[in-house]
């Protein structure tokens, strides 16, 4: 039978050396290591065990059509504050229309709502949480026109 200091020289020869310098040093450090991996296995369990809202959300609200000729509608809401509504109709160059909306619930706790259309000009999403530019100042909109009217009279630069 082979022991783990026979297969490992350099662990037997390091705790030789604590075990040398006092033999109380090892069994503090083997009582260490035993409460560093006891708490990691309680911070792990404790992660394990948080209560996850999205995880036990339930279905309020499924409603759906679809009329085969791309004409639809559906809509669907959960328990814990999603909700999203969709009704497309085909589009001039075979593409669906499509124009709804969707909420959420923030981590704040406030609701998180978006408007859209989809269709040939693109998707267009309407909500106050999405950012927009700053307004041009004054300034840019005199040196534009003046620009416009540069072109207008033939002017270039190069």
């Amino acid at each position: 039978m082979v022991t783990w200091w026979a297969e490992c020289p350099a662990a037997f020869a390091g705790i030789q050396y604590i075990y040398s310098q006092s033999p109380h040093c090892l069994s503090q450090h083997i009582t260490s290591l035993n409460m560093k991996t006891f708490l990691l296995v309680c911070l792990i369990g404790v992660a394990v065990a948080v209560p996850r809202a999205d995880q036990d959300a339930t279905l309020l609200l499924d409603e759906r059509s679809d009329n085969g000729d791309g004409n639809f509608k559906y809509a669907f809401e959960t328990s814990n504050g999603i909700y999203k509504e969709k009704t497309g109709v085909p589009g001039s160059a075979g593409q669906s229309n499509m124009q709804g909306s969707y909420r959420f619930t923030l981590p704040d706790g406030t609701i998180a709502e978006v408007t859209f259309v989809a269709d040939e000009n693109g998707f267009r999403p309407e909500s106050p949480l999405i950012p927009t530019p700053h307004p041009l100042p004054a300034h840019v909109h005199e040196l534009l026109r003046i620009a416009e009217e540069q072109r207008a009279a033939g002017i270039t630069f190069e």
